[in-house]
């Protein structure tokens, strides 16, 4: 219902396309307001067409981000456009046919690179991400789109740009458009270099560890959650191992969530694969966590922390183990406390599935 007046769900939009015209931002946003209530109703957005699906897109084009009336209408249109896209196999397919998932991808990049906006900023990229989850969600060639589209450079951007919500949802994005979809799992934990970058910085490890990063510093962590699991249970550990080899850090994460969702029950099997993949790592962590006279490493000894680093890596270069993904974790003396929770962790791992002993066999 507009204010004042009562109209059916037709007669929003032929009042939305009239205020259009002139641009009365103020005038468009309690209009689009109504529609994003109706458009609740399934019937509503069924009844949508090509031409309204084309005016938002076209809105999205008009507004100045930098005008608060304005701001607030191309959000309202987001929202609407997210929502006409819940379900409606018809609407995904027109809002791809009038390019939607390019405007909504240029807006982003606008908002990822402009932190005066404050709170709609926020909610912008927010909406935008949630539109263009819907619009892949039962629909392959919004997938394909979108993925190439935002992958990687994008995913990766929204994942460290300090909105929680944003990356969370990001997370949802990425998750339908890898669902069924082993080709780009293994794209998304690749150590493949993005060849159109000079400086050729690592593309799929990049966006993976950016993911576990945010899941350990926030609580919106839902489709994070949903996410890993999902990709733990589907590619094999030792490609994400290599995968995270110039991230030890975000290592560490991975096997604290493997652990603790396993151990609370709440997380699929691990395959047998990934289980012995598992217990022959630990066997060679346990190799690198002993020293020749079958001493653990104290960092603490009176060498100090540069000559413990030095000693650590000679040792593991010894025992051969330097091809093992956690030997990055030796080159950086403040990172050996999370080597060690990492082969703690691991052999928590190991006593789930009643693995024990050196675990020789696995060799």
């Amino acid at each position: 219902v507009i204010p004042n007046m009562s109209a059916t769900w037709r007669d929003c939009f032929s009042d939305l396309r009239r205020k259009f015209q002139p641009l009365l931002w103020s005038e468009l946003h309690p209009i689009l307001e109504a529609l994003i209530r109706a458009s609740t109703d399934v019937s509503n957005r069924e009844s949508s067409n090509f031409d309204d699906v084309s005016l938002l897109s076209e809105l999205l084009s008009n507004t100045d981000i930098a005008d608060a009336n304005a701001a607030d209408a191309r959000l309202c249109a987001i929202k609407l456009m997210r929502n006409l896209c819940a379900g409606v196999p018809r609407n995904q397919r027109h809002f791809l046919q009038i390019g939607a998932p390019d405007k909504i991808v240029s807006l982003m990049r606008s908002l990822l690179n402009d932190h005066s906006l404050g709170w709609n900023r926020n909610q912008l990229l927010t909406a935008a991400l949630q539109f263009l989850g819907n619009l892949c969600t039962s629909f392959p060639e919004g997938q394909v789109a979108v993925w190439e589209l935002c992958y990687p450079r994008l995913f990766g951007s929204v994942m460290e740009c300090g909105v929680c919500e944003a990356a969370d949802v990001c997370c949802m994005v990425i998750h339908v458009c890898t669902l069924n979809n082993m080709e780009r799992r293994m794209q998304l934990c690749s150590l493949t270099m993005d060849s159109s970058d000079i400086m050729a910085t690592p593309t799929g490890n990049h966006v993976i560890a950016a993911i576990l990063h945010s899941m350990a510093s926030t609580t919106h962590s839902e489709w994070i959650i949903i996410l890993l699991e999902a990709l733990v249970q589907a590619v094999p550990l030792s490609h994400l191992y290599s995968c995270l080899e110039p991230h030890p850090q975000a290592l560490v994460t991975l096997i604290t969530f493997i652990c603790t969702r396993l151990t609370s029950g709440v997380c699929g099997v691990l395959t047998r694969e990934n289980t012995l993949f598992i217990a022959h790592h630990y066997n060679h962590v346990s190799s690198v966590m002993l020293d020749a006279g079958g001493e653990k490493l104290n960092p603490l000894h009176s060498g100090g922390e540069q000559d413990f680093s030095r000693c650590q890596e000679s040792r593991v270069r010894r025992r051969g183990c330097h091809k093992c993904p956690l030997f990055t974790c030796y080159q950086f003396s403040s990172l050996a406390s999370d080597y060690f929770a990492i082969s703690l962790h691991l052999k928590n791992v190991l006593c789930i599935f009643n693995v024990t002993s050196p675990l020789q066999r696995l060799h």
